[in-house]
Formats: structure tokens, C-alpha cells, sequence
């Protein structure tokens, strides 16, 4: 029993005919299929039936027409859909017009109508340009924009109750090849309208069927059959609509195409990477492979091309792809891709500017980390450890770092973790900042001196700002180097025997890692 499959319902160009396309155009017999498109200035494409001495090789075709989607009104957004070409390779542009006239900029697949737009009709102009062949231009069903203030268009043609099909007995019980289909009209919302037709096998329109009634030839078997009803009444913009679907019962018998090689997916197979799928071969020349993309044996919405980038929905999952094969006077026949592959990771992401440190490295100052910047995509999330020394500084988890004293002389760095869903993480560590180290006073002074013995004793005491320096001390006399001692804060030190007579005594901190060196003045010393 054949089943009826709802369709969208549209509004097409002012001024525009139904798609169909007399055979005489190009020598071809009635019943051949032609793409629907633009009745003026001239069709936009046509297929010709199975044998047409090679047309099919020398025009572009659009085996599916784009169609404008969304409420027409003043930013209310349109959606217009992609065509489906019959030749691979083909660059499709868009010009959305206005009353005929191009729109400036408005060149997407979507268009916000503006205030310009209230009171006019805006439609788009879909062109498709492949090497050696003459350009196809579609053009779009026309859609008024309501004026604002309620002026405008206010009476417009419409269907109020849709045009649907019957079969012989009146349903659609008994459909299929050789047996009358019939039209039955939309109820339209003005008198006097002129109602054309034009039916249509698998999105393509049959050259000579403009008529209320039509019989499904033998290449429609297996097939689905819909018409196009066009409204017309002076003065008003053209209103054509759809009818549902009804798919034939293939004939008794009818062989399906076989697949000789199934797709295979390409590697690697991870968020973020495209994945292609190679092209089946079928038994049959002439065969047309549509494709359908599977996560865990479901189908991916809007996933019907020869690649697909797995999103981070599809981690984890099963991604496969059904390759559909259709020729004419054959059942159509799927096969599934030979190697279906778990959707691993992604590449980490990677920094088009590298996170560095802001600030001056010194005790009581602010250090501020900058994240970078890390492609294009969806924002990543940012972790970060300050470390000293290249380890990790306890609890220091923030962008900022508020520089202390176990800093003082150390190199301090970033370490920025970056997070994508769906992908590995990646890890930057920036270039360190030493921090400045703490200034120094060493003092000297004679505690006393031994009479005979030619010795002294010196207090030796080192100071600096919120630590206590330690380190070597070296002592001088005059110029010569006397000895040398390590010295935590302060020490008393005895010298070595010293000739007698006035010495010049000095002592010299080497320094440490947090605390700068420095050399205390001269004191004058005199052995018996």
C-alpha cells in the first residue's frame, strides 16, 4: 500500500510558471524528467529520461530546487535551502532581490528583511556556475513583506485548503505504475484564479505533465510522485504549493542495484577532523549514490554529503556511513561503510597567540596571566598553576600571583591548561620571571683585640628587609683576603694573626638566591 509522505508547503516567485519544461524545447518525448525552475526567461534545467542521446552530460541540472523557509515580515529571518546539482564540482552563489532589484550585501543563505523591504516582494536569485558549461540561475518563489503600519499588500492570494491526490478509486489505494493519478484543486482564497500543473518523479519535474491527471510510467516505479499546483490572478503575486508525496510500489520482480565495493571511511576518525567516505561502485552505469552518516546506527541530521566533521556529540560513538544507490528500472539498494570507527578525541587545541605573564617581578608586586588565544571554535576553558622553580607553588591556581618572599631570587612561570570539549587537553608553560632579590647591609665592628697575640675580634652582622640573609662572608685586609666564614645573620669572628701596626678590615657578603650581596665599610684596627 502506498504511503503518503507530508510535504512543506511554499510560496513561489511572482511572475514564475510551474518548472515544467515542453519537450520540444529540447527533442525529447513527454514523460521525460526535468528539474523544476524558472518558466522566464528560460528553464532553468533540464533532465532528460534515461537514453536522451547524453544531455545529462552537457547541462547543469538542479535535481532539487532551493526553497525559502521562515514568515515573511520585517525581521522575521528567511532560510533558504541548499540545490542538489547533478554534477559534482558546482559553486552555487545567492542574490537576494528586492521588487527584481539586487539587495546590497545580501548575498548568504539566510536574509533579515528590513524597513526597506515592508511593502515589497523579496525572492533570491540561486546560481550555479561548473567549468565548460553556461551558468543556471533559479529563482526562488516570490515572497511579499507585509508594509509596516498595516500598509502594504493586503490582499494576497493564498490556499486555504491545499491541493491533495487521489488514485483510481478516489484514495490512494491502487497507486502505481500505469494507473491515473489525480488532482484534486486547492480551495483558493479569491475568485477567478487560473490553476496550472506540473507533476514530479523524485524531485524532478516530467516534461509534458501539466495536466489535473497524470499516469506514472514505468520509470517511476519505486519512485515518489508529487505535483505542483500554481495559482494565478492579475495583479497579484503567484502562490504555488505542493502537494503530498505518494511513493509507487516497485514493479513485481524489478532487480535491485547491487554494490560491487562499499564505502569506506577514511582515518583519522576524531572530534574536529573531517572524515570523507569513498564512492561505492554499483553493477549498474548510471547509478546515483546518495549518502546518509550514522552515529551508533542512527541517522546525523543533515548529514547527507560525501564528508562530515564529528562534533563532540559523537565522541564515544559509532559513526558509519549508509551509501544508497538508485538507477532507473531498479530497486534501490544501501549498503553500509566497511569500517565503522569509534569517535576518538580531538587534536588539543593550539595557540594562535601564546599566554604570557604581565607585571614586574618583584616581592609585594602582582603577577597577571594572560591565557593566549587558541583558534577558532568553541571558547576552551583555562586552568592555571603558578610554579617556582618550575614546581608547582601550593594553592597558586588563579590568573593572578601575588609575589612573596619564598620568591625572592626564583624563576616564577604560568602553566595554562586548555580545555575543548571533545578534544585533548593542551598544556603551554610560559617563560619565566625572575624575581628581584632583597637588598643587603652587611656591618663589621671591633670587639677587641688581644695585646700580645696579635689577634682580633670582629662582630660581623647581616641585615636585609623581611628575611634573614645568610651565605659566605669574606674578610679583607686592604686588599688581601684574611680568611672567611658563613655567617646566619650575625657571628662574631675571630682573625688570624695579623703583623702589628693599623689594619683596614672589611667584610664582603657574597649574597644568596633571595638576597642580594653587598660589602661593609672599612674599620681601622690595631695590633701591638
Amino acid at each position: 500500500m502506498p504511503r503518503a509522505i507530508p510535504r512543506l508547503r511554499l510560496v513561489l516567485a511572482g511572475g514564475l510558471a510551474a518548472a515544467a519544461v515542453s519537450a520540444s524545447a529540447l527533442g525529447s518525448a513527454p514523460g521525460a524528467f526535468a528539474s523544476a525552475g524558472p518558466a522566464a526567461p528560460a528553464p532553468a534545467s533540464v533532465r532528460p529520461s534515461a537514453g536522451a542521446d547524453g544531455l545529462t552530460d552537457l547541462l547543469l541540472l538542479a535535481r532539487q530546487l532551493p526553497i525559502v523557509g521562515g514568515t515573511p515580515g520585517v525581521g522575521s529571518l528567511l532560510d533558504l535551502s541548499r540545490p542538489v546539482w547533478n554534477l559534482p564540482g558546482v559553486t552555487t552563489t545567492v542574490q537576494w532581490v528586492r521588487d527584481g532589484v539586487p539587495i546590497p550585501g545580501a548575498s548568504g543563505w539566510s536574509y533579515l528583511p528590513t524597513a526597506d523591504d515592508a511593502g515589497h516582494v523579496v525572492q533570491a536569485v540561486v546560481t550555479g556556475k561548473v567549468l565548460g558549461l553556461l551558468p543556471v540561475d533559479l529563482i526562488t518563489s516570490a515572497l511579499p513583506i507585509p508594509a509596516l503600519g498595516g500598509g502594504g499588500v493586503t490582499t494576497l492570494l493564498s490556499a486555504l485548503q491545499p491541493p491533495s491526490l487521489a488514485g483510481p478509486g478516489g484514495g490512494l489505494g491502487g497507486v502505481e505504475v500505469g494507473a491515473v493519478l489525480r488532482l484534486l484543486d486547492p480551495v483558493w482564497s479569491l475568485p477567478g484564479v487560473s490553476t496550472a500543473y506540473q507533476w514530479f518523479v523524485d524531485g524532478s519535474a516530467v516534461l509534458g505533465a501539466t495536466g489535473a491527471t497524470f499516469v506514472p510510467p514505468l520509470e517511476a516505479a519505486g519512485k515518489q510522485v508529487y505535483a505542483l499546483v500554481t495559482g494565478t490572478l492579475a495583479g497579484l503575486p503567484v502562490v504555488s504549493t505542493l502537494t503530498d508525496t505518494v511513493t509507487l510500489p516497485a514493479l513485481p520482480g524489478a532487480r535491485a542495484v547491487q554494490a560491487t565495493s562499499a564505502p569506506t571511511l577514511s582515518d583519522p576518525v576524531k572530534v574536529g577532523t573531517v572524515v570523507t567516505t569513498t564512492a561505492p561502485t554499483w553493477d549498474q552505469p548510471g547509478t546515483t549514490t546518495t549518502y546518509q552518516w550514522l552515529r551508533d546506527g542512527a541517522p546525523i541530521d543533515g548529514a547527507t554529503g560525501r564528508a562530515y566533521t564529528p562534533t563532540p556529540t559523537d565522541l564515544g560513538r559509532r559513526l558509519s556511513v549508509l551509501a544508497t544507490g538508485s538507477a532507473d528500472g531498479y530497486a534501490p539498494s544501501t549498503v553500509e561503510s566497511t569500517n565503522p570507527a569509534t569517535v576518538q578525541l580531538g587534536d588539543a587545541p593550539r595557540a594562535t597567540r601564546q599566554p604570557r605573564i604581565d607585571g614586574i617581578a618583584r616581592r609585594g608586586s602582582t603577577l597577571t596571566g594572560d591565557a593566549g588565544a587558541w583558534g577558532s571554535g568553541e571558547p576552551p576553558t583555562f586552568g592555571y598553576v603558578w610554579t617556582r622553580g618550575g614546581t608547582p607553588i601550593e594553592g597558586a591556581t588563579s590568573p593572578t600571583y601575588a609575589v612573596g618572599t619564598a620568591d625572592l631570587g626564583r624563576p616564577v612561570a604560568l602553566r595554562v591548561s586548555v580545555t575543548r570539549t571533545g578534544h585533548r587537553t593542551a598544556t603551554f608553560t610560559t617563560s619565566s620571571l625572575t624575581v628581584a632579590r632583597a637588598a643587603s647591609r652587611t656591618l663589621v665592628r671591633v670587639v677587641r683585640t688581644q695585646a700580645g697575640s696579635r689577634r682580633a675580634v670582629l662582630a660581623v652582622r647581616l641585615r636585609a628587609d623581611g628575611v634573614r640573609p645568610s651565605g659566605v662572608v669574606r674578610l679583607y685586609d686592604g686588599q688581601r683576603r684574611i680568611g672567611s666564614v658563613r655567617i646566619a645573620g650575625s657571628k662574631r669572628v675571630t682573625l688570624p694573626r695579623l703583623r702589628a701596626g693599623a689594619h683596614r678590615v672589611r667584610a664582603v657578603y657574597v649574597g644568596s638566591t633571595p638576597v642580594r650581596g653587598s660589602a661593609s665599610p672599612s674599620v681601622r684596627l690595631v695590633v701591638d
